[in-house]
């Protein structure tokens, strides 16, 4: 392959280093990086018009920002775990996880609501069981009122703190 490139968009001959890998769409034409963030933008600018999740078109509830649950969910994981983990594997675990407990926090029984009261919860407080705090079967959704009374208190003593 050449040095240079050929944008198809604004069609200038560049360097290969203004271009991302996914978008050359052959030996020498593709989409630079300036060109290919303003389709992004666009098309992201369109999905939100409409409604949709920015990410995968999918339907997206109210109170989710500008994702669908699950990229919803994505988004959590990146934010409270970082990108040390595989971010897939415990997104897709979690919306299993949200899906099988039928949006229901395990302690008080409240309807839980994606970007409203629904907390990420570890059944052993990773403070007191850092070995556990990235360990998918220690993760649980509760609300967010439970969460907070809970605080580092394992599942078996705020059953009891909570006289449940």
């Amino acid at each position: 392959m050449s040095e240079t490139l050929y944008c198809s968009d604004c069609k200038q001959l560049l360097n290969i280093k203004c271009f991302s890998k996914g978008f050359i769409r052959s030996e020498n034409v593709g989409w630079c990086k300036l060109c290919r963030n303003k389709h992004d933008k666009k098309k992201r600018n369109l999905r939100l018009e409409k409604g949709i999740c920015v990410r995968c078109q999918k339907e997206k509830p109210p109170n989710c920002g500008n994702y669908c649950e699950y990229h919803h969910i994505e988004a959590m994981v990146c934010r409270n775990f970082g990108r040390k983990i595989n971010v897939k594997e415990v997104a897709d675990y979690l919306y299993q996880k949200i899906q099988a407990q039928n949006y229901t926090c395990p302690y008080i029984g409240e309807t839980l609501v994606l970007g409203v009261n629904a907390h990420i919860d570890h059944i052993y407080p990773k403070a007191r069981f850092p070995a556990l705090a990235t360990n998918l079967n220690n993760l649980e959704w509760v609300g967010k009122d439970a969460n907070y009374a809970k605080r580092d208190l394992t599942r078996e003593e705020f059953t009891i703190f909570a006289g449940k």
